[in-house]
């Protein structure tokens, strides 16, 4: 990123091949404050870039109201996410939080259709757990709804044939006065919601082993390369 220049909105590197799908919108590059369009949508605004310290960024996506498949309209929706990095030199911390839900003309949200979630991440944490270390869990991710709330941890420990094994702790309550209620029905799909976590883990995983897993194994200048390829170069 830092040897990225800016021509007429367009990120370029140093051969003239503009990045594909990403657009400065406003702001200095690379400063706080600044904006970017991400996919032709604007909404990306960089919070922090200092390599040493914490690299932050927010995103903010709207959805307006739209009519549906099958008659009528859905009503907008708005989410908005900030992941925080401590540090890129040297990474330690990972953190997400991610606020969305339904909203109402003026933009307020509609009660009972929002929720919050909060991830933190421990690296160096989860390489000692991978490695056999025991302690606390080095990821966690706690969800807020105005009825029900839900704690996940994970943790990795090593294979049997040098892979990682990581086991998932989820517990799911119910809120304030609903609590005794939801309880009725969490019980009845335990099972249910058990089989369905394993699932959407299962293909996390497949998808880990065959798109994200394959990159770290090349040259970082050989992805950027690959990336940068199909866009023309910048006009001058």
């Amino acid at each position: 990123m830092e040897g990225l220049r800016v021509r007429d909105g367009a990120l370029v590197t140093g051969q003239g091949h503009a990045v594909r799908g990403l657009a400065l919108h406003a702001g200095e590059h690379l400063r706080p404050g600044a904006a970017y369009a991400v996919g032709g949508a604007e909404g990306l605004t960089l919070l922090a870039w200092d390599r040493r310290e914490e690299t932050a960024v927010r995103y903010d996506a709207v959805q307006p109201e739209q009519q549906a498949p099958g008659g009528g309209t859905t009503p907008p929706a708005r989410a908005v996410s900030e992941l925080r990095l401590r540090s890129a030199e040297r990474p330690r911390r990972l953190e997400l939080t991610l606020q969305a839900g339904l909203t109402r003309p003026d933009g307020r949200r509609r009660r009972l259709r929002w929720f919050l979630l909060r991830g933190e991440l421990d690296l160096e944490r989860w390489w000692q757990s991978a490695a056999g270390a025991t302690g606390g869990a080095p990821l966690t991710l706690r969800m807020r709804h105005p009825l029900l709330r839900a704690v996940l941890t994970a943790t990795p420990r090593p294979g049997p044939e040098g892979d990682w094994w990581v086991d998932v702790v989820t517990t799911i309550q119910g809120r304030g006065l609903v609590r005794p209620v939801a309880a009725v029905p969490l019980r009845a799909t335990r099972g249910l919601l058990r089989r369905g976590l394993g699932d959407a883990l299962g293909r996390l995983a497949e998808d880990w082993r065959a798109s994200g897993a394959p990159l770290f194994g090349r040259p970082p200048d050989e992805v950027v390369a690959e990336l940068l390829s199909p866009a023309p170069p910048a006009e001058r």
